[in-house]
Order: structure tokens, then C-alpha cells, then sequence
């Protein structure tokens, strides 16, 4: 449901999942329950209800405060409030860490969302090796919708550091990719 954005759907499967688990005696600490509640968070993130979204991603961190994927939902939140320096302290920290781990899916996730906070805080400079390793990295594993963020992004960047011709060929292949995506 959250995929096809049907959020109010997948807001109530969820909470039936935790409402089962509830009822059914699940210890939190050892189901991924967090994962439940990041995930109620990381639909309100989508329906742009940022309060909601860190509501549920807190109690999630309060059940695993070192989850960093969960850390990084928070950054996303904290990225829709256009609270950038705060979304930045969470992405940059576990990148060397998912390097490390040869995490790519991780790694692309947090590069992208790097790349999205400096370049809404006008350092387009600092952003772009970001945004470019991101965008690289879901080309080469095919991810379809985080390419389509790294065309969207890399467009923007490029835009504010008046290189408008690398500008106007990522916005192209964004269309073309977004097109492609939506009739199929």
C-alpha cells in the first residue's frame, strides 16, 4: 500500500501488525518492532506530516536508539522541515561505516539524502560528489526510483552552479525515467 501510496492503508495495516503483535505477548526488543513504528513514521514522512513522522521514528529509536537506518528515517524527517544541519549530522555519520560494511543499498540511501540537504542549503559544491556516488551507485544495481532521485537531484545541482547544459540533460533523463516509470 505504502509503495502504490495508499498511505492511509498502509498506515492501518501497520498498526494492525503492532496491534497483533501487542496482543500476542511480541518482545519488542527482539521482533523489529521498531521497524513498525519507523515505518507508520516513514508514511506520514510521505503524506508530508512531519510531526507524525517523528513521533512514530522516536518511539522506534527509543526501542533501538542505535539503529542507523531508523537514525537516518529521522534525518528524512528533519530534511522535509528544512532543518538541514540537523538532517546532515545524521546522514554523515554512518556513511564510512555502510563503506566499510560494503552496504551499498544503505550507502546510496544516505549519499542521496546528503546530497538533497546540502544542495537545499545552497552548497551545491559540497553536494555534488554526494549526490554523484549516490546517483552511481543506484545505476549500477538499477535501483529505478532512487535513480530518478539522483537525476532529479544532480539537475538541481547543477542548475545553481549555472552549469545549465549538465543541468538540462539530468532533468531530461529524469522526465524520461519518471515517464517510464509511471506508465508501467
Amino acid at each position: 500500500y505504502k509503495n502504490a501510496g495508499a498511505y492511509e492503508e498502509a498506515i492501518d495495516w501497520y498498526s494492525q501488525s503492532g496491534q497483533y503483535a501487542n496482543t500476542h505477548g511480541f518482545d519488542v526488543h527482539t521482533t523489529n518492532w521498531n521497524n513498525i513504528q519507523e515505518s507508520i513514521g516513514n508514511v506520514y514522512r510521505l503524506m508530508d506530516k512531519p510531526d507524525s513522522s517523528f513521533y512514530y521514528i522516536n518511539e522506534a529509536l527509543q526501542i533501538d536508539p542505535e539503529n542507523d537506518i531508523t537514525k537516518v528515517s529521522l534525518g528524512e524527517t528533519f530534511l522535509l522541515k528544512k532543518q538541514y544541519d540537523s538532517a546532515l549530522k545524521i546522514f554523515l555519520e554512518p556513511i564510512e561505516h555502510f563503506r566499510k560494511e560494503n552496504d551499498q543499498w544503505d550507502l546510496m540511501r544516505v549519499l542521496l539524502d546528503a546530497g538533497k540537504a546540502y544542495q537545499a542549503n545552497q552548497n551545491s559544491k559540497t553536494a555534488l560528489p554526494y549526490a554523484k556516488e549516490g546517483f552511481l551507485i543506484a545505476k549500477k544495481a538499477d535501483v529505478k526510483p532512487s535513480m530518478m532521485q539522483g537525476y532529479f537531484l544532480l539537475s538541481q545541482i547543477y542548475n545553481q552552479l549555472n552549469k545549465h547544459d549538465s543541468a538540462y540533460l539530468f532533468m531530461q533523463q529524469y522526465v524520461s525515467l519518471k515517464d517510464f516509470i509511471t506508465n508501467k
